[in-house]
């Protein structure tokens, strides 16, 4: 009777683990870090390798919007422990808006128009928040930009 009762346990607990997901979908803040460093060292990297269509303010755009678009995939792609999960709603907002930013930017761009002066102090302030989101969170690989 005891040895039924013992492995019944162990069954149950065996299950309970495996219903839970284990300590393999138990994202750490640590590792979380790095992962969100990682998927925008890798946005650089594909940005600084791309070989702009244009010269001057253009093409230093095309580079810096594919930056943003590849560090917004790359972190949207991402699941937060709960502790971070404010700070990371917050960052990734602040990510798509300046990725938004500068892709209306592009556009007007290409469309030959010149942006307002107003929209470099938008982009100043989007900027800033985005970078404050990645200071929150303590990814500072994700504060840099290319070209810069």
């Amino acid at each position: 009777m005891q040895r039924k009762a013992i492995g019944a346990l162990a069954v149950a607990l065996a299950l309970g683990a495996g219903g839970c997901g284990g300590s393999d979908s138990t994202v750490t803040s640590a590792s979380f870090v790095k992962q969100a460093e990682a998927a925008c060292v890798k946005a650089r990297a594909k940005s600084e390798a791309l070989r702009p269509g244009a010269n001057g303010l253009e093409g230093l755009l095309e580079k810096v919007t594919m930056y943003q678009r590849g560090k917004l995939d790359g972190i949207s792609a991402l699941t937060p422990p709960a502790q971070l999960e404010t700070k990371y709603a917050q960052f990734k907002q602040a990510l798509a808006a300046r990725t938004a930013f500068y892709d209306r930017y592009l556009s007007e761009l290409r469309a030959g128009h010149r942006p307002a002066d107003s929209a470099n102090v938008e982009g100043v302030e989007l900027q800033k928040a985005e970078e404050d989101g990645a200071q929150a969170l303590h990814a500072k690989k994700c504060v840099e930009n290319p070209g810069h």
